[in-house]
């Protein structure tokens, strides 16, 4: 399934809104949209320059489905990501244990999203 220019703009939507609702002002965002994983979305994000990089793939894969749902949920997951990405880069320099670290935070960010997406439910989405 592939993503249109209009859930890309969807998606960024959504991400605003985490961002606002996570307090996460503090730092830039940019966005892309673009296949560069097998993933349906990635980030890459500085803590030290407070600054991050959104990509939405433009493929998801055959079996994929892409809804409003699901890209709220994706949007979610990234921010998530970079709210936890200073603990991560504390964490590798202290321990140096990628792959350890990387699976506890990929772990908390899911845990979070169910949580935080369940809530959403109840009165507050993100902005699509």
């Amino acid at each position: 399934m592939k993503t249109t220019a209009k859930d890309f703009e969807k998606f960024k939507g959504y991400c605003r809104g985490w961002i606002e609702f996570l307090g996460m002002k503090d730092y830039l965002f940019t966005y892309h949209h673009k296949s560069i994983a097998k993933h349906a979305a990635s980030v890459r994000a500085n803590s030290l320059a407070r600054s991050a990089a959104v990509t939405l793939m433009k493929d998801w894969g055959v079996d994929a489905v892409v809804t409003d749902e699901e890209l709220n949920r994706t949007a979610l997951h990234e921010v998530l990501h970079v709210l936890l990405n200073h603990l991560v880069e504390l964490g590798l320099a202290r321990f140096g244990n990628r792959d350890e670290i990387d699976a506890v935070e990929e772990a908390a960010v899911v845990r979070l999203e169910n949580a935080v997406f369940e809530c959403s439910k109840w009165g507050r989405k993100g902005k699509g």
